[in-house]
Parts: structure tokens; sequence; C-alpha cells
């Protein structure tokens, strides 16, 4: 198992402006990874906003194959995704020599 570290960073609306990530790490992790820190962002603080609580640092979810923590500066939101993920196999071009006498 390898670690994958991947950061996106979305606006306000869910929209992503900028991400980085290995190129390892499966494009449909990360978009789901993207897509559930921004609803649980969402969710927190329509939640505190409720209640009259402040709103948090970070939020942190772990699942399965993935852990992501949430959190705002400015008016952008940053998910930072850390992905357990197999490693994707690479070719390895492999070439046999005989001798003949």
């Amino acid at each position: 198992m390898s670690m994958g570290f991947a950061v996106a960073v979305i606006d306000d609306q869910g929209r992503v402006i900028d991400y980085s990530a290995p190129i390892n790490m499966s494009f449909d992790t990360l978009r789901e990874a993207i897509r559930l820190g921004y609803d649980v962002f969402r969710m927190i603080n329509v939640i505190v906003r409720e209640i009259g609580y402040e709103k948090p640092r970070n939020i942190t979810v772990k699942m399965d194959n993935y852990e992501i923590t949430v959190f705002s500066r400015g008016s952008k939101i940053v998910v930072v995704i850390l992905s357990n993920e197999e490693a994707v196999p690479v070719a390895v071009n492999t070439s046999k020599a005989t001798m003949e006498t």
C-alpha cells in the first residue's frame, strides 16, 4: 500500500479552482473526496450557524480508502486528501537475450 497525498482548492460554490495529486491516485477517488469534503463543510457550517457555535478550524473525515481534512482560507475551501489506495502497477519492460553457439 502506498500513501497518496493530494490537495484541492475549491470556491464557495464547490467548483475546483486548482488541485495537485500524484499520478497513481485515481481520478474517481480524487473527485469523490473533493465532493465529500465540500458537502461536509457546507453541512457543518449550516449546523454551527443554526446552533450559534463558531465554525471549527478544520474537519477531518476518515473513510475506508482515504482520509480528508477540510478547512477554509478566506473565501476558498482547501481539501487535503490522504489516500491508502493500492499503487497503480507500472509496466516494466524486460527482455531476455539468448546466445546461440
